[in-house]
């Protein structure tokens, strides 16, 4: 529930039906996978229905009482005289719950698993704590919430022998990359939390360059996307200015706990 009350914290939705917001998104995300059912299918367009309807009205209150909020910042942003009409802005927040807590919970659901079934990483782990970072992107390669993305050709390519034609729907693998021997040696196949460049793996690593002659499935070309990646950026901003205050805030509270404590 952790993640997904925070991107509605930062999205700026109310607090009531964070559960319905989770259970939406999580439907939603079937949709992703190489094979959907049916069932799965019907129920994520159901889905979709209920969120995108809960969205609109939140999205109508914000026009009028604006916040700090990314969904605020959205319905304001303006690029040369051009905002972002409602469609597009509702199928930014569906983008944003579906990317921005699902493969959040799924990483710590993975780092989780991994670290239970790897007791000697885990000790290592524990007897140097600066290692937290390089864990979490070595359990972004080792076990990648995001298995594979999809891709359109922009025009006729080949990649090992195999012609792509114009227009064709790819899905790259990248959890083969992340485990591809030519590239992570012998122990490509081991979880380990101390390795070197472990943040070297693909698809969620941020500064990854696109596939030069692909593009992503959504992508639309417009130049309002950099207005709605400038609003999100600064509505992200002031909402973790915000919340690192109330962490240290938090912090000290607890640290004066602890002396009052000691004192007593």
């Amino acid at each position: 529930m952790l993640p997904v009350q925070i991107i509605s914290d930062l999205i700026g939705m109310p607090t009531e039906q964070v559960g319905e917001l989770r259970d939406w998104s999580h439907a939603l995300t079937k949709t992703l996978d190489p094979l959907c059912s049916p069932d799965d299918r019907a129920a994520a367009m159901a889905a979709r229905s209920e969120m995108t309807a809960y969205i609109e009205d939140v999205y109508d209150r914000k026009r009028t009482r604006p916040d700090d909020g990314i969904l605020s910042s959205l319905i304001g942003a303006e690029d040369d005289g051009e905002r972002l009409s409602r469609d597009e802005v509702l199928i930014n927040m569906l983008l944003l719950y579906i990317a921005g807590h699902e493969t959040t919970t799924n990483l710590i659901g993975n780092g989780v698993i991994e670290l239970l079934r790897h007791p000697d990483q885990l000790d290592r782990l524990r007897a140097d704590p600066d290692l937290d970072a390089n864990t979490v992107e070595e359990v972004l390669r080792y076990n990648s919430p995001v298995q594979i993305t999809r891709r359109i050709s922009r025009e006729d390519v080949e990649v090992a022998e195999v012609e792509i034609p114009a227009g064709s729907v790819v899905l790259p693998a990248g959890a083969a990359a992340n485990r591809d021997p030519r590239k992570w040696g012998d122990t490509a196949d081991r979880f380990l939390v101390d390795r070197a460049g472990a943040n070297e793996h693909v698809l969620v690593r941020r500064t990854t360059p696109p596939l030069p002659r692909f593009r992503p499935r959504s992508s639309r070309g417009s130049d309002r996307t950099a207005a709605a990646d400038a609003a999100i950026s600064s509505a992200r901003a002031r909402r973790g200015n915000q919340l690192r205050a109330a962490h240290g805030a938090s912090r000290r509270r607890s640290a004066a706990g602890n002396r009052l404590s000691r004192a007593t």
